[in-house]
């Protein structure tokens, strides 16, 4: 697991809030885009990631993009965003992201393990130095006794080796999804050594 102050039970409705400055528009139309801390963060990632020259790669499934989509909002995210894969079906996370079948069949496509071999996977596909990969439940149907809707594991690969994150959403389906792409920048910032992300 990550370490640091983030707690995804608690932070549900702290992200949901946050997520609200942005939700279903792009950040440029976003008034005040300094004070929008999706953007700040965004800024602070690439920053750090540049000065370090250092990348970053996305592999998702229950979000379809959206980390991507969001890192490369702001101009010049080429030097540190190298690419992603949205890898919606289990085939694509077994053949492009290198997912054990195994792994799969014994934990499911929601699972710790699965997502940080897909983290994994598509860090050393891609060449990047860090990779977020997505893998959860958005809804509205789906969800299980152990798995309900809004179960979202986050895995994060860095040079140290991979860890995850779960977390417990609420919400309809976008407001989950949002709120996953927005908790995965959260725990790159944190990654990264940025404070208060």
């Amino acid at each position: 697991m990550l370490r640091g102050s983030f707690h995804p039970g608690a932070a549900s409705l702290k992200l949901i809030t946050l997520l609200q400055l942005w939700r279903a528009k792009p950040l440029e139309a976003t008034p005040n885009l300094e004070l929008d801390a999706t953007h700040l963060l965004l800024r602070q990632i690439q920053e750090k990631l540049q000065s370090c020259q250092e990348t970053v790669a996305t592999a998702e499934s229950c979000t379809g993009g959206l980390v991507a989509t969001l890192l490369t909002e702001l101009s010049g995210s080429s030097a540190s965003y190298v690419g992603g894969v949205s890898a919606y079906a289990n085939s694509v996370k077994m053949e492009i992201l290198g997912v054990s079948p195994e792994d799969l069949s014994r934990f499911g496509a929601v699972s710790d393990t699965v997502a940080k071999s897909m983290a994994a996977g598509v860090r050393d596909r891609l060449g990047a130095t860090y990779a977020i990969a997505l893998t959860g439940i958005a809804g509205p149907s789906g969800g299980t006794v152990d798995k309900p809707v809004g179960t979202v594991y986050c895995g994060i690969a860095s040079p140290g080796g991979e860890e995850s994150v779960r977390l417990n959403l609420t919400g309809d389906r976008a407001t989950v999804r949002r709120a996953a792409a927005f908790a995965a920048l959260r725990l790159l910032g944190q990654k990264l050594g940025i404070e208060n992300s």
